[in-house]
């Protein structure tokens, strides 16, 4: 979610091939502290905290 693409979407890479790789995260790109919010936020363990997909889905890291 936080990186737009799967992490293993390598070229030429066959699943049942091996190891799955693991493309390389580069970070700078992202407001870190509001997706961490946002995935605590999403997992919380008291439902009555946890937040909807409604509110998710308007949360700040989404705004642009």
């Amino acid at each position: 979610m936080a990186t737009a693409y799967f992490p293993t979407a390598i070229k030429n890479y066959k699943y049942g091939n091996g190891p799955i790789p693991f493309r390389a995260v580069d970070w700078k790109y992202f407001d870190l502290a509001k997706i961490k919010d946002l995935i605590i936020r999403c997992l919380d363990m008291d439902p009555e905290k946890r937040i909807t997909a409604k509110e998710a889905l308007n949360h700040e890291w989404f705004e642009f």
